[in-house]
């Protein structure tokens, strides 16, 4: 098969696809991938891939490139006949989608990993009648009927069928893209001392929607509480998107020693194994991949509870899920972690299992690829 992953960034597609992508090319399938180029070219090349650059714009109102993108995206699909087009994320999904409308005989996958801020916040009027506009091109795609959609989570599902009518048959549930368990391993011996400092990490891009402002508030209510923690944000600031957080207020925070922020870091493996408990309480995800990394290395979690946390997160068996937009809750369900080396250790063990046994990469690679020959078939 010749299989086209579409994606918007090239840093993307290293962290999130590259396990299934290398997969079907081990199996023998010509793998493209075609995606914004920033710095990763020949990365992305050496793995033996095909890569097309595109110069994909994550702004959501760029009509004019949007169109002359779906139309080079169109002559790339008719050049290399592609057999299987795996969309990933709203915008290829809708520009990957319709550009294969004029293409014979191919297949399309559209990954939905997560519905951003359009799913997930009060909107202006200009972003409520984008949503709309979304909503009835989406509803229109997974209809197609060499279209079928991946999804991360049972909500999702629903969510497909319910709000855009799908049906079940036409979707496939594969919990996440995996992770590589023997690189996000936990460390040999972990420093459980009562003296240490615990560090609380957090590690996605500063968005209000992932739930920045409320680890932050409780951040500040474990500060006045006299709990010995810090509180760690690792991510990158995403100026494209309206939920992001601004760097003004980032500083602010760290400068009022209230949390320590880090930019986005290509170590992040380095940052958990010395981290003592993960938080990420995101108002929607598919399913976090920074989680399933911190379970990976044996890290009690807490998450928001919601559909894509409760197979990664079980309550008081490797940590504890707190209700969204609850900033005393998530600093209870913390402080309570911070005030016990044992449950640490105990959840951290927990969370490792969970991994291991449903969510490495080889197991959603395979899951992947025999998605891809019963579509194709």
């Amino acid at each position: 098969m010749n299989i086209v992953y579409f994606v918007t960034e090239d840093s993307y597609f290293l962290s999130h696809r590259l396990p299934v992508a290398s997969y079907a090319k081990n199996l023998g399938h010509k793998v493209y991938v075609v995606t914004k180029i920033t710095n990763l070219q020949k990365e992305i090349e050496d793995y033996g891939f095909e890569l097309i650059p595109l110069n994909f714009t994550r702004s959501t109102l760029n009509i004019s490139n949007d169109i002359k993108m779906m139309f080079m995206l169109i002559k790339v699909l008719r050049n290399i006949s592609a057999d299987i087009i795996h969309n990933v994320a709203i915008k290829p999904i809708i520009i990957g989608s319709l550009a294969s409308l004029f293409c014979r005989n191919i297949k399309i996958i559209n990954a939905f990993t997560g519905m951003g801020f359009l799913f997930t916040s009060r909107l202006s009027l200009k972003y409520s009648l984008l949503r709309f506009s979304v909503w009835i091109l989406l509803t229109l795609i997974v209809q197609m009927k060499n279209a079928r959609s991946i999804v991360q989570n049972e909500a999702d599902v629903n969510f497909l069928i319910k709000r855009f009518h799908s049906k079940k048959n036409k979707i496939c549930l594969i919990e996440g893209s995996g992770v590589d368990v023997n690189y996000f391993k936990p460390l040999l011996k972990r420093n459980l001392k009562s003296s240490k400092t615990i560090r609380i990490i957090t590690t996605c891009r500063m968005l209000k929607d992932k739930g920045i402002l409320d680890f932050y508030e409780a951040a500040l209510i474990l500060k006045n509480r006299g709990v010995s923690c810090k509180c760690v944000f690792i991510g990158g600031l995403d100026f494209k998107n309206p939920s992001s957080i601004s760097s003004k207020t980032l500083m602010n925070w760290s400068d009022e020693g209230v949390i320590e922020y880090h930019d986005h870091t290509d170590n992040i493996l380095d940052l958990l194994q010395n981290a003592d408990i993960y938080t990420l309480v995101s108002y929607r995800e598919g399913l976090s991949k920074s989680i399933l990394e911190a379970a990976s290395v044996g890290l009690p979690i807490v998450a928001s509870s919601i559909p894509a946390s409760k197979n990664l997160v079980i309550e008081n068996k490797n940590g504890f899920l707190v209700s969204i937009k609850n900033a005393f809750e998530l600093a209870n369900a913390l402080e309570k972690l911070v005030n016990s080396g044992a449950l640490r250790s105990e959840f951290g063990k927990y969370s490792r299992n969970i991994v291991l046994e449903s969510f490495s990469e080889e197991i959603i690679s395979k899951k992947t690829i025999e998605f891809y020959d019963s579509v194709n078939a």
